[in-house]
This record gives structure tokens, sequence and C-alpha cells, in this order.
């Protein structure tokens, strides 16, 4: 009985060394088991896009983002812009806000040169999922959320008192109407370095807002029509926090 004891003791402490020499970095022994090599990709998120169908009608638009194996990412630039909602992300703006990493406030769309009050002074609502959260780090197993209000006004309406979201005004959808835009998004994107992979980090976190719908238009009557459904805001596959890879 003894003997067997020692045999299985033995084995259990091979099992842990081989796994501690596992290939592919990162992970550590496993309980035992032994882990195959890890890949860069460990960052989920989820899209919540806002679909305009009336107007003068508050609509949500929100983004999550979680780091799904357990080790931060340090945060140290974020850059803001805009891009059309079509399946390449095409029209991409110059950056509205460039800076050090933080949350995620209205006056990141601050550019008065190449976009209006009623955008760039929009309250964004930058939630984590950790008390004790850090500005400059996305940390293990952390969820962060960013949302925002999107009211398209009705014609010749202005921003309506007490909404503090992205209010675009009539005149300017029907612009990005005519112009076959099925929707915009407002690109948040924050870059890092990732320590235990040894390797820079890009997250890309887009606010979509979509014109699914042409809304009622008191001074036609009409209705209007479907001009398009939801799209994976992320071209590149291989690459889910990159859309832009492709371009650069």
């Amino acid at each position: 009985m003894f003997y067997g004891f020692l045999t299985f003791a033995m084995a259990l402490t091979m099992a842990f060394v081989m796994a501690g020499c596992s290939g592919g970095g990162g992970g550590g022994g496993g309980g035992g088991v032994i882990t195959p090599p890890l890949t860069s990709v460990h960052t989920e998120f989820a899209v919540t896009p806002a679909y305009v169908r009336d107007y003068g009608v508050p609509y949500t638009a929100a983004v999550s983002v979680w780091e799904t194996r357990g080790d931060p990412v340090d945060l140290n630039l974020m850059r803001t812009y805009r891009t059309w909602a079509d399946s390449s992300n095409s029209g991409k703006t110059s950056e509205y806000f460039f800076g050090e990493a933080g949350y995620v406030y209205g006056w990141m769309f601050d550019s008065p040169t190449s976009i209006n009050g009623n955008i760039r002074d929009a309250v964004i609502y930058d939630n984590s999922t950790v008390s004790s959260r850090n500005i400059r780090k996305l940390q293990g197993y952390e969820r962060r959320t960013i949302t925002t209000s999107v009211m398209v006004g009705k014609p010749y309406q202005s921003r309506p008192a007490g909404f503090d979201g992205i209010f675009i005004t009539n005149s300017q959808y029907k612009e990005w109407i005519q112009a076959n835009h099925p929707g915009i998004k407002f690109w948040i994107k924050l870059e890092g370095y990732d320590y235990r992979l040894v390797e820079d980090y890009n997250i890309y976190l887009p606010l979509e807002i979509r014109f699914e719908y042409n809304p009622y238009d008191p001074t036609t009557g009409g209705t209007g029509t479907n001009t398009g459904g939801n799209t994976d805001p992320y071209d590149d596959p291989t690459n889910p926090y990159d859309p832009f890879k492709s371009v650069k």
C-alpha cells in the first residue's frame, strides 16, 4: 500500500512539472493539466447599436469589453474618431481626441472644427464591474461598458432640454441618409501593452448608431425605407480588436 501511494505521488509530481514546462508561455501549471499555447486574442466584445426608428426619441448605444483570461492590459493612449456604419467602416475621420487613456466622457469628441456641439458635448457613461477600477488598466476579468443616449431631432428641432446624449439634427440626419450611409460609429481606441504576452494591445470600442429605418417625417407623410441591418463591427476576424488592420 505504501509503494502504491508513493507511485501515485511521483506521478502527480511529474504531471505538475510537465505542466509548468508546457509551451506557449503564461498560464502556469493549470492544476496539473498541460495547456496548449495561448493565443493573444483574449478580449471579447458586445456591441448594442442604437437603431433610430423615430424622430425625437432617445435610443441607447452601448459597447462592452472584457478580458477573459485574467491578465491585465496597461493602457497608455486613447484616440477617438468616427466612421460610417458600413461593412468596411469607411469614411474614417481625423481624430477627435488624442491623449492619455482615461475614463470616457463627453470631452472625448472635443474637436470644434470638425464636429458640432450637439455631439461633442454628449455625456458618455463609462462603467466598470470592479469597484477599484484603474483608468490606465483593463484589469483581469474586468468588464468595461460605455453607453450613451442617441436622438435624431424632429424637423427644425434643437437639442431638447434635459437630454445629455448624442443629438443629431434632422438636417444632418437627412444628409447622411441621402448619401446612403446606413449609420455612424464613434470609435474609442485604447492603446496599451500586455506584459504577460509581451506585446502591444489595441482595443477598439464602437458606439454604433444604425439608421435601420428612415423615420416618419411629418413634412412628407412618408415612412421611408429600410436601409440595412446590423453588421459585424470587426472586419478582420483574425484580429477582432483591430478593424482597420487592412488599411494601416
